[in-house]
Protein backbone atom coordinates (compact mmCIF):
# COMPACT_ATOMS: atom_id res chain seq x y z
CA UNK A 1 0.00 0.00 0.00
CA UNK A 2 1.54 3.27 -0.94
CA UNK A 3 2.29 6.28 1.80
CA UNK A 4 -0.94 8.12 0.29
CA UNK A 5 -3.37 5.28 1.28
CA UNK A 6 -1.54 4.87 4.44
CA UNK A 7 -2.28 9.07 5.28
CA UNK A 8 1.26 9.65 5.88
CA UNK A 9 2.58 12.86 6.02
CA UNK A 10 5.27 13.58 3.45
CA UNK A 11 7.18 16.03 5.33
CA UNK A 12 7.78 14.16 8.97
CA UNK A 13 7.01 10.65 7.84
CA UNK A 14 4.45 9.49 10.10
CA UNK A 15 0.27 8.63 9.91
CA UNK A 16 -2.44 10.79 10.57
CA UNK A 17 -1.79 13.42 7.27
CA UNK A 18 -4.90 15.43 7.37
CA UNK A 19 -4.44 18.56 4.91
CA UNK A 20 -2.37 18.86 1.80
CA UNK A 21 0.53 21.02 0.78
CA UNK A 22 1.51 22.67 -2.64
CA UNK A 23 4.73 22.21 -3.80
CA UNK A 24 6.51 24.14 -4.87
CA UNK A 25 4.11 26.53 -2.73
CA UNK A 26 0.30 27.49 -4.54
CA UNK A 27 1.45 30.92 -4.07
CA UNK A 28 4.40 31.57 -6.50
CA UNK A 29 2.40 30.73 -9.40
CA UNK A 30 0.06 33.36 -10.19
CA UNK A 31 -3.39 32.23 -10.58
CA UNK A 32 -4.29 34.14 -14.05
CA UNK A 33 -1.66 32.03 -15.84
CA UNK A 34 -2.78 28.92 -14.86
CA UNK A 35 -4.60 26.42 -17.27
CA UNK A 36 -8.20 26.09 -16.76
CA UNK A 37 -8.18 22.78 -14.47
CA UNK A 38 -4.28 22.31 -13.79
CA UNK A 39 -3.81 20.21 -11.61
CA UNK A 40 -0.73 22.21 -8.95
CA UNK A 41 1.17 19.30 -7.22
CA UNK A 42 -0.40 18.56 -3.96
CA UNK A 43 0.59 16.26 -1.43
CA UNK A 44 -0.42 14.80 2.28
CA UNK A 45 1.07 16.49 5.16
CA UNK A 46 -0.19 16.99 8.95
CA UNK A 47 -1.76 20.42 9.02
CA UNK A 48 0.74 21.21 12.17
CA UNK A 49 3.65 19.96 10.09
CA UNK A 50 2.53 22.73 7.31
CA UNK A 51 1.91 25.38 9.49
CA UNK A 52 5.42 25.33 10.43
CA UNK A 53 6.44 26.57 6.82
CA UNK A 54 3.94 29.48 6.32
CA UNK A 55 6.68 32.42 7.45
CA UNK A 56 9.02 30.68 5.07
CA UNK A 57 7.01 30.18 2.33
CA UNK A 58 5.27 33.81 2.28
CA UNK A 59 9.59 35.00 2.53
CA UNK A 60 10.51 32.46 -0.88
CA UNK A 61 7.02 34.03 -2.77
CA UNK A 62 8.81 37.62 -2.38
CA UNK A 63 11.78 36.88 -3.03
CA UNK A 64 11.14 34.76 -6.27
CA UNK A 65 8.20 38.26 -7.30
CA UNK A 66 11.25 40.47 -7.08
CA UNK A 67 13.60 38.29 -8.93
CA UNK A 68 10.55 38.05 -11.44
CA UNK A 69 9.48 41.38 -11.88
CA UNK A 70 11.23 41.36 -15.63
CA UNK A 71 9.83 37.95 -16.46
CA UNK A 72 7.07 38.90 -18.67
CA UNK A 73 3.29 39.12 -17.62
CA UNK A 74 3.25 36.39 -15.11
CA UNK A 75 6.45 37.53 -13.19
CA UNK A 76 4.96 41.17 -13.29
CA UNK A 77 1.33 39.83 -12.12
CA UNK A 78 3.12 37.86 -8.90
CA UNK A 79 5.58 40.81 -8.34
CA UNK A 80 2.35 43.29 -7.87
CA UNK A 81 0.54 41.02 -6.00
CA UNK A 82 3.67 40.82 -3.36
CA UNK A 83 4.20 44.35 -3.22
CA UNK A 84 0.64 45.09 -2.77
CA UNK A 85 0.96 42.07 -0.01
CA UNK A 86 4.08 43.92 1.93
CA UNK A 87 2.00 47.21 1.84
CA UNK A 88 -0.73 45.23 4.50
CA UNK A 89 0.21 46.44 8.55
CA UNK A 90 0.51 42.26 9.30
CA UNK A 91 3.53 41.97 6.48
CA UNK A 92 5.60 44.72 8.67
CA UNK A 93 7.94 41.96 9.74
CA UNK A 94 8.84 40.67 6.76
CA UNK A 95 9.07 44.14 5.22
CA UNK A 96 11.60 45.08 7.11
CA UNK A 97 13.29 41.84 7.04
CA UNK A 98 13.71 42.36 3.21
CA UNK A 99 14.75 46.01 3.67
CA UNK A 100 17.26 44.71 6.09
CA UNK A 101 19.02 43.25 3.21
CA UNK A 102 18.96 46.13 0.69
CA UNK A 103 22.09 47.57 -0.56
CA UNK A 104 23.03 50.28 -2.60
CA UNK A 105 25.63 50.82 -5.13
CA UNK A 106 27.09 53.94 -7.18
CA UNK A 107 28.42 52.99 -10.51
CA UNK A 108 31.19 55.79 -11.54
CA UNK A 109 31.63 57.20 -15.13
CA UNK A 110 35.35 57.29 -16.54
CA UNK A 111 35.52 60.90 -15.58
CA UNK A 112 34.49 59.96 -11.81
CA UNK A 113 31.10 61.62 -11.93
CA UNK A 114 27.83 59.50 -10.98
CA UNK A 115 26.51 57.31 -14.24
CA UNK A 116 23.89 55.94 -12.23
CA UNK A 117 22.57 54.46 -9.18
CA UNK A 118 21.05 50.74 -8.65
CA UNK A 119 19.79 48.68 -5.41
CA UNK A 120 20.94 45.00 -4.68
CA UNK A 121 18.13 42.43 -2.69
CA UNK A 122 20.59 40.09 -0.99
CA UNK A 123 18.31 37.07 0.09
CA UNK A 124 18.33 34.98 3.23
CA UNK A 125 19.46 32.04 0.73
CA UNK A 126 19.10 29.54 3.34
CA UNK A 127 15.48 30.14 4.00
CA UNK A 128 14.78 29.90 -0.05
CA UNK A 129 17.01 26.78 0.04
CA UNK A 130 15.26 25.26 3.06
CA UNK A 131 12.00 25.35 0.85
CA UNK A 132 14.00 23.57 -2.42
CA UNK A 133 14.72 20.67 -0.36
CA UNK A 134 11.02 20.74 0.82
CA UNK A 135 9.49 21.38 -2.72
CA UNK A 136 12.32 18.31 -3.73
CA UNK A 137 10.61 15.69 -1.20
CA UNK A 138 7.00 16.84 -1.72
CA UNK A 139 7.79 16.35 -5.55
CA UNK A 140 9.73 12.97 -5.18
CA UNK A 141 6.88 11.47 -2.99
CA UNK A 142 4.14 12.86 -5.73
CA UNK A 143 6.38 10.79 -8.38
CA UNK A 144 7.18 7.58 -6.75
CA UNK A 145 4.04 7.65 -3.80
CA UNK A 146 6.87 6.87 -1.34
CA UNK A 147 8.76 9.13 1.20
CA UNK A 148 12.33 10.02 1.38
CA UNK A 149 13.95 9.38 5.02
CA UNK A 150 14.61 11.48 7.18
CA UNK A 151 17.88 10.68 7.23
CA UNK A 152 18.85 11.00 3.71
CA UNK A 153 21.40 13.78 3.04
CA UNK A 154 20.01 16.47 1.15
CA UNK A 155 22.06 19.76 -0.94
CA UNK A 156 19.94 22.24 -2.09
CA UNK A 157 22.03 24.60 -3.95
CA UNK A 158 21.51 27.72 -5.81
CA UNK A 159 21.95 26.60 -9.89
CA UNK A 160 23.87 29.24 -12.13
CA UNK A 161 21.45 29.95 -15.29
CA UNK A 162 24.72 29.44 -17.81
CA UNK A 163 24.70 25.93 -16.81
CA UNK A 164 20.89 25.21 -16.12
CA UNK A 165 19.67 26.86 -18.77
CA UNK A 166 21.29 24.83 -21.58
CA UNK A 167 19.57 21.63 -19.75
CA UNK A 168 16.49 22.79 -19.51
CA UNK A 169 16.72 23.32 -23.60
CA UNK A 170 18.05 20.10 -24.36
CA UNK A 171 15.23 17.90 -22.05
CA UNK A 172 12.04 19.50 -23.69
CA UNK A 173 10.49 16.16 -23.22
CA UNK A 174 10.90 15.70 -19.58
CA UNK A 175 10.18 18.86 -18.66
CA UNK A 176 7.28 19.10 -15.96
CA UNK A 177 5.71 23.18 -16.71
CA UNK A 178 3.33 24.58 -14.69
CA UNK A 179 0.80 28.23 -14.10
CA UNK A 180 2.22 29.30 -18.16
CA UNK A 181 5.89 27.87 -17.31
CA UNK A 182 5.91 29.88 -14.71
CA UNK A 183 7.91 27.00 -12.63
CA UNK A 184 9.52 24.31 -14.51
CA UNK A 185 11.51 20.94 -13.08
CA UNK A 186 13.33 17.71 -14.33
CA UNK A 187 13.75 14.68 -12.33
CA UNK A 188 17.06 13.32 -12.12
CA UNK A 189 17.03 9.61 -11.27
CA UNK A 190 19.28 6.72 -12.73
CA UNK A 191 19.00 3.28 -11.75
CA UNK A 192 23.33 3.08 -12.05
CA UNK A 193 22.74 5.55 -8.86
CA UNK A 194 19.96 3.80 -6.86
CA UNK A 195 20.92 5.91 -3.58
CA UNK A 196 20.25 9.13 -5.05
CA UNK A 197 17.83 11.29 -6.55
CA UNK A 198 17.90 14.90 -7.70
CA UNK A 199 15.79 17.64 -9.20
CA UNK A 200 16.45 20.95 -11.53
CA UNK A 201 14.05 24.02 -10.54
CA UNK A 202 13.24 26.85 -12.58
CA UNK A 203 11.36 30.18 -11.72
CA UNK A 204 10.12 32.27 -14.35
CA UNK A 205 13.48 31.27 -16.34
CA UNK A 206 15.16 33.96 -13.49
CA UNK A 207 15.72 32.06 -10.07
CA UNK A 208 17.36 27.84 -10.77
CA UNK A 209 17.84 25.94 -8.20
CA UNK A 210 18.83 22.41 -7.95
CA UNK A 211 18.71 19.30 -4.65
CA UNK A 212 20.18 15.93 -4.48
CA UNK A 213 19.21 13.67 -2.48
CA UNK A 214 21.46 10.83 -1.93
CA UNK A 215 21.79 7.82 1.13
CA UNK A 216 25.39 7.55 1.62
CA UNK A 217 24.83 4.35 4.19
CA UNK A 218 23.25 3.28 0.41
CA UNK A 219 19.83 1.61 2.65
CA UNK A 220 17.42 3.93 0.78
CA UNK A 221 16.80 3.40 -2.98
CA UNK A 222 15.33 6.20 -5.06
CA UNK A 223 14.39 3.94 -7.87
Amino acid sequence: MSDIENGLCYLCGKEGADSRDHVPPKAVLPKDYRSEGEDLITVPAHQRCNRDWKDDDEYFQTQIALAAFTAGDAGKALHSKVMRGLDREEATGLREHIDSGITGTTVLSPDGTVDHNYIQVKPDWQRLLDVIARTGRGIYYHETKNIIPLNVSEKPVVAEPDKIIPIFKSNTDHIRSFAGSSFKYISVMGEEEPHRCGYLFNFFDRLFFSVVFHDEEGSWRAV
